[in-house]
């Protein structure tokens, strides 16, 4: 079974084979970051999937139907026209929402959200080489990640 993001939340059994650097690999501030964009950004890329999916298949099923009609060149009481038009309109109707609620701009925005601090953790690795002991480097590391999804944060506003 794949383990997802082993990097931002390692399994115990690695922090226990180097408990000098727990504070660094554990980040939890890091982790509850990461893993709040990472769900948004899941949500999101699965919305953006499903209805954009689910607009072309409807794009396909008024083709399909408006071709049909033209080849065969059906004499019909108009109404018969009317699965072309709800298909054509509800794949209208996805686009606009998905351009409308920007469900892509949320899902790419959560994405580089979640990469960015993830980024983070691992530039913060630079501050073992100025720590005494772990306690003074859970400090360090405390202080860099406020400042830094401090910072972050005025960014993405």
């Amino acid at each position: 079974m794949k383990i997802y993001n082993q990097d931002i939340r390692p399994p115990e059994g690695e922090l226990a084979k180097s408990p000098l650097i727990r504070p660094l690999a554990e980040n939890t501030g890091i982790q509850d970051a990461f893993d709040n964009y990472e769900l948004d950004g899941t949500k999101f890329k699965s919305q953006y999937r499903f209805w954009g999916r689910l607009s072309v298949w409807f794009i396909a099923l008024a083709a399909l139907y408006s071709t049909t009609w033209m080849a065969f060149d059906f004499e019909a009481p108009r109404w018969v026209s009317f699965p072309f038009l709800i298909t054509a309109i509800l794949a209208l109707g996805i686009q606009i929402y998905l351009w409308h609620y920007q469900v892509k701009d949320k899902w790419l925005k959560a994405r580089f959200a979640a990469e960015y601090i993830r980024s983070i953790k691992f530039q913060a690795f630079s501050l073992a080489a100025h720590a005494k002991d772990v306690d003074e480097l859970a400090d360090l590391v405390h202080a860099y990640n406020n400042t830094r999804r401090g910072e972050f944060a005025m960014k993405m506003k």
